[in-house]
Parts: C-alpha cells; sequence; structure tokens
C-alpha cells in the first residue's frame, strides 16, 4: 500500500493539493484529533 500511496502523491504537482490529501489521510487515521 505505501507504494500506491507514494505513487499518488508524486502525480499531485499542486502543493495545495497534496497537503489536503494528506490531512485527509491523518484524519482517517486519527479521527479523535478533529472532534
Amino acid at each position: 500500500m505505501e507504494e500506491v500511496k507514494q505513487a499518488k502523491i508524486t502525480t499531485l504537482s499542486d502543493p495545495y493539493q497534496q497537503t489536503a490529501d494528506f490531512l485527509r489521510a491523518i484524519r482517517s487515521i486519527s479521527p479523535e484529533y478533529y472532534t
């Protein structure tokens, strides 16, 4: 799964989109941080 995540990140040229994806990933892992 890690290599899939890396491939997805490298295809995103927009750093803001990368940040949004990163935050969504964190939120899905630790939703208690965002409640």
